[in-house]
């Protein structure tokens, strides 16, 4: 018998405007509408894995971009508008 983990479903949270995103390594986040930036840190960016690339701090976020948060140091979006995004792990909402 092989058990397989139940996997986490996506979570959709809803950002108003200045509201801070911020995950824990190996969260996925999907912004699907709105606009947001990133929050990185020293340490680097966030992988967004669509295009191939670290989102840098303060860039904007591509909408329907799978993006990987890979630490747990602070990592996260800003909402520069009302935002929905889609997220698969640990986030906090400041």
């Amino acid at each position: 018998v092989i058990l397989v983990p139940l996997l986490v479903r996506l979570q959709v949270v809803e950002l108003e405007a200045g509201q801070v995103l911020r995950a824990e390594a190996g969260t996925e986040i999907v912004l699907r509408a709105g606009r947001a930036a990133a929050i990185t840190t020293p340490q680097g960016g966030i992988s967004d894995l669509t295009a191939g690339r670290d989102v840098l701090n303060g860039e904007a976020v591509a909408a329907n971009h799978l993006l990987l948060v890979p630490r747990s140091d602070g990592r996260g979006l800003k909402a520069l508008t009302k935002a929905v995004v889609l997220v698969r792990g640990g986030v906090s909402i400041e």
